[in-house]
């Protein structure tokens, strides 16, 4: 698919080759040519696009685990203490009211 760019390249490095191989290709310049240019130029911008979707999508997943809460094992042992108190004090109050009636 790519003759010219890595998909595997970041934006900042596709930029550069780009740079690079519009400098060596370009039509005004000895040995250059206008049709390789053209593929060098849309083959360009599918990989920058794709560059920087990639990057957006690596951006917004950081974001997400940023804001998640990071559970503790202190954490989980407090919170499933609360869970049997809770029990317990469920199991409790039905034996109360039973030693009521």
């Amino acid at each position: 698919m790519f003759k010219y760019f890595s998909p595997l390249l970041g934006v900042t490095d596709i930029k550069k080759l780009y740079k690079e191989l519009a400098k060596i290709n370009h039509p005004d310049k000895s040995g250059g040519s206008l049709e390789r240019m053209k593929e060098i130029n849309t083959e360009y911008k599918t990989a920058l696009a794709l560059a920087q979707a990639k990057k957006k999508a690596y951006l917004t997943i950081k974001k997400k685990k940023k804001y998640q809460k990071k559970f503790t094992p202190a954490d989980r042992i407090n919170n499933s203490e609360i869970r049997i108190l809770d029990l317990l004090g469920d199991a409790m109050q039905i034996f109360i009211n039973d030693l009521k009636r």
